[in-house]
């Protein structure tokens, strides 16, 4: 309670601040006189009447000014001076009454620049279907890491783990110019530099409507030329974690590679606690065990060539080699025996090979992949009393094509189709019993789109999807399931704000560990167990969105209903003292839920971005007492440019209790703060706290029949990490002509 009264008071107190900001003020727009376009780069300077300098601001991508100070008083006269390079100086005397904004047209001149350097401010644009955020080179600047730019974002976090999250979630696709990345941390293996926009589709596009993916980002960069080289280091001072990223890139004119490195390591002590109740509250048994030392150690390789014989067309390849290793060592509190994992490997292989052709009109896209994961798990359980040995493999060969045709400039239309052939087997060995299983899975996926603008305020975009799943099992098991996935969006744009209402659908499928029917043993009394006959979960949902974007202030808040029909849950099976959890289809799930999204400067140093969401789930049918349950979660960020090298950034996540099938549980929540120091052009040096307001804990309960299991986790993982990043970038210097308007009305 007294965290939800902290998060309450946050909100009121960042909202007071940005209310406070924008009073006491001139704002307004610049446009050009014959085109009505938005002009951006122009010097607005407030002069009092005997043209003595008050205060001054430079027009973002929107052309958009703002002129705050505590210097300007109301009932007074005042000139506005606005100088571009290429329009006519313009002088204009203004009372600053009861009017606080003033729209501005600028005459162009017949100034020539062969070449032009400037410097922006920090701008957000708001699309009309999607979110398009512009990067300026004031921004870029002193930036070592791609990750920590997009923390610039609306609803983007950013954790200690460097793991991007959109409102809240991290199931998201990254891509690179449209291009997939292998892998969401491939984000710092780009630029800084590089990285003129960021556009994130909250509204899925057809394409990706067979992946669960809840957001869409779309990294805009520049081509770059030269070598670079990156490295980026966190160690915590007792040396149980370590976080370690190395990048070498080179690029020319027609050829571009790169290689990456990541290592993920922990040592850390987890706190167990799994006890089994009868409905009146009576324990039945109690497993109450330490996890120490709790070891992981993930090694990936990635690496990758494009080349360009030509500004239209695009080849490339890239791969991926993870090699995971995890060891823990289990001891019991109350029977002082051991449970332990000796062995636990992964080996993970992906690779892809893709050609990509653009012109004015068309874009084209063919791509194959082959991705292969091996596990090799071997337990021990209660000092050799029972011994367990698990292997599965598995096997993905897919292809797709992707088409986008410009009809004219107000219509587009995508189209694609892509297949997947999955082969997976698995073996499961202990003391009494062998059991091997193996399936097959065919996917056929299908999709067309098509995005059209009515006028300059309205968009429709408009689509429907088709996939066919069939898994079969050697033993005569099969799954089928054929799914059409509608989707549309309508959205109106006038001045700074934008209403959109829209559907869209997916389908999500089963996870390996959750198909396969191995019984395996979590402690002495609680044990999991897959199910070959799960069908993928199909989830629609209906969204109305309204946002407005001012300058540096951005709000947006969104309402939503999303109905899932062969929800995959977990279910609760017990005998006697035993409890055994598989996993189950239940036949619908309803969510109605809203969030909102707020970003602002609460000054010129110190800016807060936060958003907060709240679900109301209900169950109609299930084994536990509650049909509906109403939940939250709230993010915030606040950032202190304390002078030119030194900053710092606090961010905090809370979650609450989230409605299950046969229980309800809560997810663990998060903090950290960092100090960061900019040594030089190429070194940043800074210190990060990892949950300085707790360590990681997640609770579980799940109901069945007469008994229910309280399961609770605790994870000591407050650490202080001593990190660096190194950025050494040399390459060709690109001179160009730039064109003084809003380049984002091509999105």
């Amino acid at each position: 309670m007294k965290k939800s009264i902290l998060i309450v008071v946050g909100i009121l107190v960042n909202l007071s601040f940005c209310l406070a900001q924008r009073q006491n003020k001139v704002s307004g727009h610049v446009t050009d006189s014959l085109t009505q376009e938005p002009v951006e780069f122009v010097n607005v300077v407030l002069l009092n009447a005997d043209s003595v300098f008050v205060c001054g601001a430079v027009t973002d991508s929107l052309g958009y000014y703002e002129l705050s100070s505590k210097n300007l008083v109301k009932d007074k006269n005042y000139i506005i001076q606005v100088t571009h390079v290429c329009y006519d100086r313009k002088m204009i005397s203004f009372y600053h009454g009861d009017q606080t904004e003033m729209l501005i047209k600028l005459a162009s001149n017949t100034t020539s620049l062969d070449d032009v350097v400037v410097t922006g401010i920090k701008t957000k644009v708001r699309n009309r279907l999607n979110f398009n955020y512009s990067f300026t080179d004031q921004m870029k600047d002193k930036v070592r890491l791609t990750s920590r730019l997009l923390e610039n974002i609306p609803t983007v976090f950013v954790d200690c783990n460097s793991k991007i999250r959109i409102k809240g979630s991290s199931n998201i696709m990254i891509l690179k110019n449209g291009i997939e990345l292998t892998d969401n941390s491939l984000v710092d293996q780009i630029q800084p530099a590089s990285v003129k926009s960021v556009e994130i589709m909250y509204n899925i596009p057809s394409q990706y409507a067979n992946q669960n993916y809840t957001a869409i980002m779309n990294i805009i960069t520049e081509r770059e030329q030269g070598y670079s080289l990156m490295v980026d280091n966190k160690t915590a001072v007792d040396a149980s974690m370590n976080d370690t990223k190395v990048n070498i890139g080179y690029g020319t004119e027609k050829n571009s590679f790169y290689l990456f490195y990541k290592q993920y390591y922990r040592n850390l002590k987890m706190k167990t606690e799994d006890r089994i109740f009868d409905k009146e509250g009576t324990l039945l048994s109690e497993d109450l065990y330490t996890t120490f030392p709790r070891k992981e150690c993930d090694n990936e390789f990635f690496y990758g060539y494009t080349y360009l014989p030509n500004s239209n067309f695009q080849i490339g390849v890239d791969g991926y080699l993870s090699l995971y290793r995890e060891r823990f060592q289990n001891t019991y509190e109350n029977q002082k025996t051991s449970f332990s994992v000796l062995k636990e490997a992964f080996n993970t292989q992906n690779y892809k090979s893709y050609a990509n052709y653009k012109d004015d009109k068309n874009h084209l896209k063919f791509e194959v992949s082959f991705n292969k994961k091996t596990i090799d798990d071997n337990d021990a359980y209660l000092v050799d009393e029972t011994m367990i040995k698990q292997n599965e493999n598995q096997e993905i060969y897919g292809s797709k094509l992707d088409y986008n045709r410009k009809i004219n400039e107000s219509t587009i239309l995508y189209s694609g189709v892509k297949y997947s052939h999955n082969k997976t087997k698995g073996f499961f060995n202990n003391n009494y019993s062998d059991i091997a299983e193996r399936y097959h899975c065919n996917n056929i996926f299908a999709y067309a789109e098509l995005m059209k603008s009515l006028g300059e305020n309205w968009m429709v975009d408009a689509s429907v999807s088709f996939q066919n799943y069939h898994r079969s099992f050697a033993d005569g098991t099969r799954v089928k399931k054929t799914d059409i996935f509608p989707k549309f969006n309508i959205s109106y744009a006038w001045d700074n704000s934008n209403l959109a209402l829209g559907y869209s659908s997916y389908l999500n499928d089963p996870s390996i560990w959750q198909m396969l029917p191995f019984i395996k043993k979590e402690s002495p009394n609680i044990s999991t167990k897959g199910n070959p006959y799960l069908k993928p979960q199909k989830n629609g949902t209906l969204s109305l969105e309204y946002s407005y974007s001012k300058g540096n202030f951005y709000l947006a808040s969104s309402a939503y209903y999303k109905q899932v029909s062969n929800q995959v849950v977990s279910n609760l099976l017990t005998d006697s003292k035993n409890v055994t959890l598989e996993f189950i289809n239940i036949n619908k799930v309803q969510d109605y839920g809203m969030d909102f999204t707020l970003s602002c400067n609460l000054t010129k140093w110190w800016s807060v971005n936060f958003y907060a969401g709240v679900l109301s789930r209900r169950i109609p049918t299930n084994s536990f007492y509650n049909t509906s349950m109403c939940s939250y979660m709230a993010q915030m960020q606040s950032n202190w440019h304390l002078s030119s090298r030194l900053t710092a950034i606090v961010q905090y996540t809370y979650n609450s209790k989230e409605l299950q099938y046969n229980g309800y549980s809560k997810s663990h929540d998060s903090s950290i703060g960092m100090v960061n120091y900019t040594l030089n052009d190429y070194l940043d040096l800074y210190v990060v706290f990892i949950q300085p307001f707790g360590n990681l804990k997640s609770y579980t309960r799940i109901h069945q029949g007469t008994q229910y299991v309280d399961m609770k986790d605790k994870i000591y993982a407050q650490k202080v990490m001593l990190c660096l990043t190194f950025n050494l970038s040399k390459g060709k210097e690109q001179k160009e002509r730039k064109i003084y308007e809003n380049e984002s009305k091509k999105y």
